[in-house]
């Protein structure tokens, strides 16, 4: 039971995806999640935790591969708490909680699979060129960070960052 969207517009807000990509992760999620519930069964069995057949027990209150899609872009998009979360997927907290640290594991293999994971870590400088061929334009987002000065007089020139004195 996801969220009640009605028209491009909502589902753009709401997820970042138009319903027709949308639908086309939704099967790359869905065959992941599959997958990672059966290698969890398997071990589960193999471990002699497993109590009930596959199918037992309480059912999702999100059933369906959309609608577990659907919850954790949502999230990734909107930043609710998860108490907001939670009311809006018609779950608990703890609910909401457990389903965001499983989803979150669950589409990152998806879209590594897809191969639109971004790259986060080069071990050289020659990789990350050959990661970013043909890209004309790269921002980087950074955060000035407090260090100690220098005691030598030139090397404080060249470290001076024009900013006000920090009270901290």
């Amino acid at each position: 039971m996801g969220l009640d969207i009605r028209n491009e517009r909502q589902m753009l807000a709401a997820t970042g995806f138009t319903k027709e990509q949308f639908g086309a992760l939704a099967e790359a999620f869905g065959q992941v999640y599959e997958e990672d519930k059966k290698e969890k069964y398997d071990r589960a069995c193999e471990s002699g935790r497993r109590k009930r057949k596959s199918g037992g027990g309480r059912k999702s209150k999100l059933p369906t591969h959309q609608d577990k899609l659907e919850f954790i872009l949502c999230y990734l998009k909107t930043c609710p708490t998860l108490d907001m979360l939670a009311v809006m997927f018609h779950l608990t907290t703890s609910a909401a909680y457990r389903h965001v640290h499983h989803l979150l594991g669950i589409l990152h293999k998806t879209l590594e699979q897809l191969g639109v994971f971004p790259h986060r870590h080069f071990a050289t400088p020659e990789e990350m060129k050959q990661a970013l061929q043909g890209i004309d334009e790269i921002i980087i987002d950074v955060v000035e960070r407090n260090h100690r000065r220098p005691v030598d007089n030139e090397l404080q020139k060249d470290m001076y960052s024009g900013k006000k004195n920090d009270t901290q």
